[in-house]
This record gives C-alpha cells, sequence and structure tokens, in this order.
C-alpha cells in the first residue's frame, strides 16, 4: 500500500520529474550544443585551409570532424553527468524519492536516460556539420557506420563514468574529479580494444 505523501513532497518529485524540460532550459545546455557546432566548424575550416576541400577527400575530413567529436564526448559528457545524483543529495532531495514506489535502480535509470538525451542533442548537433565529407565525396557507408558507432560507444561509457562518479560522491568537486579518473580509465580501456581489434 503506497503511502500518503504530503503536499511539498509531491511538489519536488513533480520537479524531479520534470528534470529534462529543466535541463534543456539551461542556459549551459545551449552553449553546449553551439560549443559542439562551433568547435566541428574549426576543425572543418582548419581542413579546408590545408586541403582546400578538394573533390574526394571526404573521408579525410570525416576523420578529422570525427577526432574533434570524439575527444570533445570524453571531456564533456563524464562532466554533465558527473553531478546528477550527488547534487540530489546535496539538496536532500534524494530521500524524498524512496518515500515513493520507485526502486534505486529506477531512479539512476531515470537519471542516467535525462543526461543522455542531454549528450545525444550535444551528438545531434554536430550532424549539420558532418554533412559535408559527404557533400565533397570519397565517403563509404562503412565510414559513417563506424564512425557513428565509435562514437555512440564512447557516449555509453562517458556517461556510465559520469553516473557511476555521482552515485560514490556527494561534492561537486569530488564528483568532477572521480568522473575525471573514470573517463580516462574507460577511455584507457576503449583504445586499448581498439588497437587490439586493429591488431587482428
Amino acid at each position: 500500500m503506497q503511502r500518503r505523501l504530503p503536499p511539498w513532497v509531491k511538489e519536488r518529485i513533480k520537479a524531479g520529474c520534470l528534470s529534462p524540460r529543466a535541463q534543456a532550459r539551461q542556459p549551459f545546455t545551449y552553449w553546449l550544443r553551439a560549443g559542439a557546432v562551433a568547435a566541428m566548424l574549426v576543425a572543418a575550416i582548419v581542413f579546408g585551409l590545408d586541403r582546400a576541400f578538394q573533390a574526394g577527400t571526404g573521408a579525410a575530413l570525416l576523420s578529422s570532424l570525427h577526432a574533434c567529436l570524439f575527444i570533445g564526448i570524453w571531456i564533456l559528457v563524464p562532466t554533465i553527468a558527473a553531478d546528477c545524483l550527488s547534487r540530489e543529495r546535496r539538496e536532500g532531495t534524494l530521500s524524498l524519492l524512496f518515500l515513493t514506489n520507485l526502486r534505486p535502480f529506477d531512479i539512476v535509470l531515470a537519471k542516467a536516460t535525462v543526461h543522455a538525451l542531454r549528450a545525444f542533442t550535444f551528438w545531434l548537433a554536430t550532424l549539420p556539420v558532418f554533412t559535408l565529407p559527404f557533400l565533397i565525396g570519397g565517403v563509404s557507408w562503412q565510414h559513417a557506420v563506424f564512425s557513428t558507432l565509435l562514437n555512440f560507444s564512447a557516449l555509453c561509457l562517458a556517461l556510465g563514468a559520469g553516473v557511476l562518479a555521482s552515485a560514490r560522491c556527494r561534492a561537486w568537486a569530488q564528483a568532477m574529479l572521480l568522473s575525471a579518473c573514470f573517463a580516462a580509465f574507460a577511455f584507457a580501456l576503449f583504445k586499448k580494444r581498439q588497437w587490439a581489434s586493429y591488431e587482428e
């Protein structure tokens, strides 16, 4: 039987359920997408100054853009997810969620989903820039699929590093530092596995 909750508890839980909308309205989310597009455009311009966007160089441009996005994912995604649970602990709202029928797994999954959508919009904002290699030519569908799967895998690992660090810490600084350590460890394993697949 579900317990009757005071009105102020219901309001805080409702505010927590609307966190995707609240995250979307934050100025940082807007500047995250704008910064991602700006970084990709800078990478494309640098490539154009070097190669002059010659026909058939789309694969090389895709490689440059992929490297820029790949590095950005490993730097930014753990950062935006590192405070998702630790902030609830500091504000005392995490314990309110346990007054409902929600399980700890449900809470972690909901928080991870919110920040996964936030990170996905960061990735989605760069798609218009990724059309340039296809317009130049020289890119096969294998290159596009490989780049997509690699960035998606990196996004999932980086997100997991941030959420794991947030679950282990309470202070903001500790969560950020631990998320950077977890992300560096996951990145090392990811690259080691990638190099092993190349050798095979």
